[in-house]
């Protein structure tokens, strides 16, 4: 696999070069894309001996969990994620979706909508066109945010909750 997917062999020798949590992260993903999750598994927890509050790690670790059906094991990574980034959209939409998960959905609603507080662009990934490759596969959870065109109000959804209308950023 290595030899035959591009962005993996290229992450690889990035790692070679220039072995930091970064190069775990680009790494990771590349793995996480191809499917080949133990190896992303790893190479998230190697990025966390290199730095113990890496949020990128946390949250790469925490949405495993949850793609592998194990959201309540997620909860503790994306809880990390959002402590050692308080200020990031992406963890904090990543701990939506793990708490929507769990069927904590006033929870989850707080996550999104403060993860749409600090980055009105969240909304954006949420729906499908991803600021990250890790975004890519949200879960179905992560899609009940829209935007209305007319009052450009961000609409949230979140699963028989009613509905909730944000100010634009």
């Amino acid at each position: 696999l290595e030899s035959q997917d591009t962005r993996i062999a290229s992450a690889i020798l990035r790692l070679g070069m220039d072995p930091s949590a970064r190069s775990h992260h680009l790494l990771a993903d590349a793995y996480r894309q191809a499917g080949v999750t133990d190896y992303a598994y790893k190479h998230w927890r190697l990025a966390l001996r290199l730095d113990e509050c890496d949020s990128r790690a946390w949250e790469g670790l925490a949405r495993l969990w949850r793609d592998w059906g194990s959201p309540e094991l997620a909860l503790r990574d994306a809880h990390r994620a959002v402590y050692c980034k308080p200020y990031s959209a992406s963890a904090y939409n990543t701990l939506g979706t793990i708490l929507e998960a769990l069927g904590q959905r006033q929870q989850a609603r707080q996550s999104f909508e403060f993860a749409l507080r600090l980055d009105a662009q969240a909304a954006v990934a949420i729906l499908g066109q991803p600021a990250t490759p890790d975004q890519a596969d949200m879960p179905p959870a992560a899609s009940l945010i829209a935007r209305d065109p007319v009052s450009g109000l961000t609409v949230l959804r979140v699963s028989g909750d009613a509905t909730v209308n944000l100010p634009k950023a």
